[in-house]
This record gives C-alpha cells, sequence and structure tokens, in this order.
C-alpha cells in the first residue's frame, strides 16, 4: 500500500508528482495531499485522501460538461470541513 503513495521516479531519476494510480502533491501549507479523477459520457468523479487528518473526500457528478469545475481543490475543500481545518 505505501507504494501506492510513494512518488515515483522518471529513468534519469528526477521525482515525479504521480504514485501508482495517484497523484501526490502538497498545499501551500505543506500537507500531503493524494488525488485521482476521472470522467465518461457526462459523469465525473474525484477522490482526495489527506493523510495527516486521516480525512477522504469523494466527489461524483453527472454534470455533462462539468460546468462547476469539480477537482482537487473543491474536494479538498470539502475534506477540510470533515477534518475540522
Amino acid at each position: 500500500l505505501e507504494l501506492l503513495f510513494t512518488k515515483q521516479r522518471t529513468n534519469d531519476g528526477e521525482e515525479i508528482q504521480n504514485g501508482i494510480g495517484w497523484f501526490i502533491t502538497e498545499d501551500d501549507d505543506g500537507r500531503t495531499i493524494y488525488f485521482h479523477g476521472g470522467a465518461i459520457q457526462g459523469a465525473r468523479a474525484f477522490l482526495v485522501i489527506l493523510p495527516a487528518e486521516r480525512t477522504v473526500a469523494a466527489l461524483a457528478t453527472n454534470f455533462a460538461h462539468n460546468k462547476l469545475r469539480l477537482g482537487m481543490p473543491q474536494a479538498v475543500a470539502i475534506a477540510d470541513v470533515f477534518a475540522g481545518e
């Protein structure tokens, strides 16, 4: 499981923002954020994990054109509500 959330490296040794199937980033406060999202046939889903807060948020929409632009910032904002941030 740890390998899924470990930043991988290119053949040249450069660290990238991807684990195995997960994007890995830090916010402005230095918190680690794992996330993954996708869309198909008018639906969009997004999952964000805040490991330090032990919080997970999932967003799902059925907007054909995703006019609300749901993604990582919105998922983190929702997760923060439940994490007490």
